[in-house]
């Protein structure tokens, strides 16, 4: 038996003694969930009737209780699971997943761990892969003036590739004050807008110079979606990272007459390989200290710091900026 927490009603999680699951498959592996993240998506299955029962969490990593007949794995192996090459469906989503003492995972999908990278940052790196294939789909290039719709985790770390691959000016647009906060709180790299302003459009342009290079789109809602349209330059690039289930509509005139490249991305799994490499080229600090950013004074009377400008400066360890989001649980 094992302590897990299931979707008891619509809503609602208990945590119960259920049987811990056994190898079935041949290329199954049995692991000991170490940290389990909270991604997005189970916010939003919570409330679907049809998960009634199930075991949630995805972004996970762990140690290797049962190998079963694997030739490439030994017990004790740190694990993190790639969430998105699943080929019988991905635990958490279509089978129990990390919200339990142990989960079931295919083989293929056990990616090493390095060893300076913790658990709590383990569970953090799905999101992190996420911002890097967005990134890498838009083509962010040196010197590129970049907009990101949304201020959340994904857009964050959006931002923060975006400013590793040369992004001489990012923009952030969000409706939320708290998110706008939370989002400066971890030096998010970018100069906020409020996404309510009547204005916004020509305020964009203006901090753009006439329009940005590229854009991404995190929301996915009809007014975002038609702001990045408003706003990127003839020849631009969009990315809309969202899933939505309904239609959105947006000004298809718009990207035909501009040209625009609209792209959609989805799934981490060919980016996770490379980010874990990344993330452990320096060790994440377990004391975190202050980032090392020069800002430019905020403009008085202005609520929502529509005037402060990007950070500049040194970039932050990727793995510290993770530690920092883990600590101020965003």
């Amino acid at each position: 038996m094992m302590k897990a927490c299931v979707l008891k009603d619509v809503s609602t999680f208990e945590v119960k003694e259920v049987e811990r699951p056994t190898l079935v498959e041949d290329d199954e592996v049995l692991l000991k969930v170490t940290a389990c993240s909270i991604c997005g998506s189970d916010l939003e299955m919570r409330k679907n009737p049809a998960y009634i029962g199930r075991i949630f969490g995805h972004e996970l990593c762990g140690v290797v209780e049962d190998p079963g007949k694997s030739t490439q794995l030994k017990k004790g192996d740190r694990i993190i699971m790639n969430t998105g090459a699943k080929r019988r469906g991905c635990p958490g989503v279509r089978t129990d997943g990390g919200y339990a003492e142990y989960v079931l995972v295919e083989e293929d999908d056990c990616l090493p761990m390095p060893e300076n990278i913790s658990d709590h940052i383990g569970s953090l790196l799905e999101p992190l892969a996420i911002g890097y294939g967005i990134a890498e789909m838009a083509d962010i290039q040196p010197g590129d003036k970049v907009l990101i719709t949304g201020c959340g985790i994904i857009a964050s770390m959006v931002a923060r590739w975006a400013k590793y691959r040369g992004a001489s000016y990012i923009a952030m647009t969000e409706i939320s004050e708290v998110k706008i906060a939370k989002a400066e709180e971890i030096g998010t790299p970018a100069q906020f807008f409020h996404a309510a302003d009547p204005d916004l459009v020509d305020k964009l342009l203006a901090a753009s110079d006439g329009g940005f290079d590229k854009a991404v789109d995190c929301p996915g809602n009809a007014a975002t979606l038609n702001l990045t349209l408003d706003v990127t330059r003839p020849l631009g690039i969009i990315v809309e990272a969202a899933i939505h289930y309904k239609p959105v509509e947006f000004n298809y005139l718009k990207l035909v007459m501009k040209r625009l490249t609209l792209r959609g991305f989805y799934l981490s799994s060919p980016y996770f390989k490379e980010v874990i490499r990344r993330s452990a080229l320096r060790p994440h600090r377990l004391r975190l200290r202050r980032d090392r950013h020069r800002r430019h004074p905020r403009r008085r009377g202005t609520p929502v710091r529509s005037g402060q400008r990007p950070t500049e400066g040194r970039h932050s360890s990727l793995t510290f900026i993770l530690n920092l989001l883990y600590q101020k649980a965003l």
